[in-house]
């Protein structure tokens, strides 16, 4: 079966991805026609900030009830859970960087802050790591604004920490001295964090570097799109239903779309 916001998504996605294909034929400039309205690249950041915003705020409180949706295939472990809350949360700080920069360091360290004691239960692990996290966003940005490091040295810091998370994710789940034995979906949730980081990480480094927020946001939502594209093929095939990632991937493939064509 497909959950009813599945459906109204999928129905986004497809008008999105038509809409984007018009463009390139019409070359109409960087409206999209969408419904008889105009869909430009300020209203797909618009719309893919508020989706995920909406979905992160709800996953973040009702974990459980919204992986339920997914149709997990083995039952949710503690440690999938908990990748998951951190996972909407990280979610959650994209949206706001998109929606309100100014917050979006006060979103993402209130993430590790606000679970770091339970993820220390959870993973067996010892909590300064995440206190850690918690700080160092701050600690980079007085460190940028001073001149001591490059305005791209924390997006660079995300792109670098995301990507050992990818390619090493055994050697960095030990780094954090965790203990706790993930199952597939655990681990597949744990390396899709990672994809987060990246994402945000290019966002920040586009924007140091001067290129516009609707350039910075078609980087964003293209690995996004990778990121959720391969959660649902590679890492967590065959644990849980795909058709959600499949449209969220949608959404996010069709606003990059608009984003790097405009």
């Amino acid at each position: 079966r497909q959950s009813i916001c599945a459906q109204k998504m999928l129905s986004i996605a497809i008008t999105a991805l038509a809409s984007s294909s018009k463009l390139s034929s019409s070359r109409v400039g960087p409206a999209l026609k969408l419904r008889g309205g105009g869909v430009s690249p300020d209203d797909a950041i618009k719309v893919v900030s508020t989706l995920t915003a909406l979905s992160s705020g709800v996953g973040y409180v009702y974990t459980k009830e919204m992986m339920d949706q997914y149709e997990l295939t083995d039952p949710l472990s503690p440690q999938t859970k908990m990748f998951t809350k951190m996972n909407f949360g990280v979610q959650g700080a994209a949206a706001v960087l998109l929606m309100k920069p100014e917050l979006f360091l006060v979103a993402l360290a209130g993430t590790f802050y606000s679970l770091a004691d339970q993820m220390g239960e959870v993973f067996d692990m010892p909590r300064y790591p995440l206190f850690a996290w918690a700080i160092l966003p701050f600690v980079f940005e007085w460190a940028m604004e001073a001149g001591h490091l490059p305005a791209w040295a924390f997006g660079a810091f995300l792109i670098a920490n995301g990507v050992a998370g990818i390619a090493a994710w055994d050697t960095i789940y030990e780094l954090y001295q965790a203990k706790a034995k993930l199952d597939k979906t655990g681990e597949a949730m744990g390396k899709f964090a990672q994809g987060a980081f990246v994402a945000i990480g290019a966002y920040l480094v586009s924007q140091a570097q001067g290129n516009t927020a609707v350039q910075s946001f078609g980087y964003l939502a293209a690995i996004f799109t990778a990121a959720i594209l391969k959660m649902a093929l590679v890492d967590g095939k065959g644990c849980f239903n795909p058709m959600g990632a499949y449209v969220w991937a949608a959404i996010y493939a069709a606003a990059s779309g608009i984003a790097l064509t405009a």
